[in-house]
Protein backbone atom coordinates (compact mmCIF):
# COMPACT_ATOMS: atom_id res chain seq x y z
CA UNK A 1 0.00 0.00 0.00
CA UNK A 2 1.50 3.29 -0.55
CA UNK A 3 2.75 5.85 2.05
CA UNK A 4 0.36 8.62 3.22
CA UNK A 5 2.59 11.41 3.52
CA UNK A 6 0.50 13.85 5.04
CA UNK A 7 2.25 15.66 7.75
CA UNK A 8 1.16 17.28 10.91
CA UNK A 9 2.58 20.49 9.26
CA UNK A 10 -0.14 19.71 6.75
CA UNK A 11 -3.19 19.36 8.64
CA UNK A 12 -2.56 22.86 10.91
CA UNK A 13 -2.05 24.42 7.44
CA UNK A 14 -5.56 22.92 6.41
CA UNK A 15 -7.27 24.03 9.72
CA UNK A 16 -6.13 27.17 8.97
CA UNK A 17 -7.71 27.14 5.68
CA UNK A 18 -10.61 24.85 6.55
CA UNK A 19 -11.58 27.77 8.91
CA UNK A 20 -11.28 30.78 6.62
CA UNK A 21 -13.38 28.52 4.15
CA UNK A 22 -15.94 28.14 7.05
CA UNK A 23 -16.38 31.73 7.77
CA UNK A 24 -16.43 33.01 4.31
CA UNK A 25 -19.21 30.11 3.24
CA UNK A 26 -20.95 30.04 6.24
CA UNK A 27 -20.64 26.43 6.86
CA UNK A 28 -18.82 23.83 8.80
CA UNK A 29 -16.15 21.79 7.23
CA UNK A 30 -15.94 18.45 8.01
CA UNK A 31 -12.68 16.47 7.59
CA UNK A 32 -12.92 13.62 5.57
CA UNK A 33 -10.63 10.02 6.06
CA UNK A 34 -7.14 10.21 4.51
CA UNK A 35 -7.63 8.00 1.69
CA UNK A 36 -10.95 9.73 0.73
CA UNK A 37 -11.47 11.33 -2.54
CA UNK A 38 -11.15 14.66 -0.70
CA UNK A 39 -9.71 16.25 2.21
CA UNK A 40 -13.47 18.04 3.69
CA UNK A 41 -17.19 18.27 2.94
CA UNK A 42 -18.32 21.84 3.45
CA UNK A 43 -21.38 21.25 4.68
CA UNK A 44 -24.64 23.48 6.25
CA UNK A 45 -27.53 22.44 7.62
CA UNK A 46 -26.44 19.01 8.03
CA UNK A 47 -26.25 18.66 4.01
CA UNK A 48 -22.95 18.27 2.02
CA UNK A 49 -22.62 21.69 -0.13
CA UNK A 50 -19.07 20.45 -2.07
CA UNK A 51 -16.57 18.77 -1.57
CA UNK A 52 -12.89 20.19 -0.94
CA UNK A 53 -9.05 19.48 -2.18
CA UNK A 54 -6.77 22.06 0.15
CA UNK A 55 -3.61 22.79 -0.82
CA UNK A 56 -1.13 25.16 0.89
CA UNK A 57 1.78 26.74 -1.03
CA UNK A 58 5.14 28.66 0.40
CA UNK A 59 5.43 30.06 -2.78
CA UNK A 60 3.38 33.11 -4.51
CA UNK A 61 0.60 32.23 -6.72
CA UNK A 62 2.15 33.68 -10.05
CA UNK A 63 5.48 31.98 -9.66
CA UNK A 64 4.56 29.04 -12.28
CA UNK A 65 1.94 29.56 -15.09
CA UNK A 66 -0.30 27.03 -14.18
CA UNK A 67 -1.42 25.12 -10.81
CA UNK A 68 -0.83 21.57 -11.21
CA UNK A 69 -2.68 18.91 -9.69
CA UNK A 70 -3.36 15.34 -10.41
CA UNK A 71 -5.39 14.28 -13.24
CA UNK A 72 -6.93 11.55 -10.99
CA UNK A 73 -8.45 14.35 -8.22
CA UNK A 74 -9.77 16.09 -11.51
CA UNK A 75 -11.45 12.91 -12.40
CA UNK A 76 -12.49 11.86 -9.00
CA UNK A 77 -14.19 15.34 -8.90
CA UNK A 78 -15.95 14.60 -12.45
CA UNK A 79 -17.19 11.77 -11.31
CA UNK A 80 -18.52 12.82 -7.96
CA UNK A 81 -20.51 15.60 -9.75
CA UNK A 82 -21.59 13.55 -12.10
CA UNK A 83 -22.71 11.21 -9.47
CA UNK A 84 -24.61 13.50 -7.08
CA UNK A 85 -24.57 16.93 -8.16
CA UNK A 86 -22.54 17.95 -5.71
CA UNK A 87 -19.79 20.87 -6.58
CA UNK A 88 -15.86 20.08 -6.11
CA UNK A 89 -13.68 22.32 -5.94
CA UNK A 90 -9.98 22.70 -4.95
CA UNK A 91 -9.23 25.42 -2.83
CA UNK A 92 -4.77 26.65 -2.48
CA UNK A 93 -3.50 29.05 -0.02
CA UNK A 94 -0.16 30.51 -1.71
CA UNK A 95 1.87 32.65 -0.07
CA UNK A 96 0.34 35.94 -0.92
CA UNK A 97 -3.44 34.91 -2.14
CA UNK A 98 -6.16 32.22 -1.30
CA UNK A 99 -8.50 31.19 -3.91
CA UNK A 100 -10.61 28.37 -5.32
CA UNK A 101 -11.92 27.11 -8.65
CA UNK A 102 -14.31 23.95 -9.34
CA UNK A 103 -12.70 21.42 -10.45
CA UNK A 104 -15.34 19.31 -11.32
CA UNK A 105 -15.93 21.19 -14.73
CA UNK A 106 -12.68 23.27 -15.94
CA UNK A 107 -10.32 22.97 -18.67
CA UNK A 108 -7.14 21.90 -18.67
CA UNK A 109 -4.30 20.97 -20.15
CA UNK A 110 -2.45 17.38 -19.20
CA UNK A 111 1.30 16.27 -18.97
CA UNK A 112 3.54 13.91 -17.03
CA UNK A 113 4.93 15.52 -13.85
CA UNK A 114 4.69 15.53 -10.20
CA UNK A 115 7.34 15.46 -7.51
CA UNK A 116 10.76 13.85 -7.74
CA UNK A 117 12.15 14.52 -4.06
CA UNK A 118 11.02 12.00 -2.52
CA UNK A 119 12.21 9.11 -4.55
CA UNK A 120 8.79 7.81 -4.97
CA UNK A 121 7.67 6.32 -8.69
CA UNK A 122 4.06 6.81 -7.88
CA UNK A 123 4.47 10.69 -7.58
CA UNK A 124 5.47 11.00 -11.48
CA UNK A 125 1.72 10.99 -13.06
CA UNK A 126 -0.47 12.35 -15.47
CA UNK A 127 -1.43 15.68 -14.03
CA UNK A 128 -3.79 18.31 -14.78
CA UNK A 129 -2.71 22.09 -15.15
CA UNK A 130 -4.94 24.77 -14.68
CA UNK A 131 -5.11 28.13 -15.59
CA UNK A 132 -4.66 30.55 -12.50
CA UNK A 133 -7.15 33.02 -14.29
CA UNK A 134 -10.00 30.46 -13.18
CA UNK A 135 -9.02 30.86 -9.38
CA UNK A 136 -11.56 32.99 -7.43
CA UNK A 137 -9.92 35.15 -4.44
CA UNK A 138 -11.59 34.71 -1.10
CA UNK A 139 -12.92 38.37 -0.33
Amino acid sequence: MRPIYETEKDLRNEVTLSDLVSERWKCSMQKLQPRDRFDYAAVRSGKVMSFIEMKTRTNPMMKYPTYMISMTKVINAKITNMATGIPCFLIVKWSDYAGYVSIDNIETTVTMGGRTDRSDPQDVEPVCHINLSYFKKFN
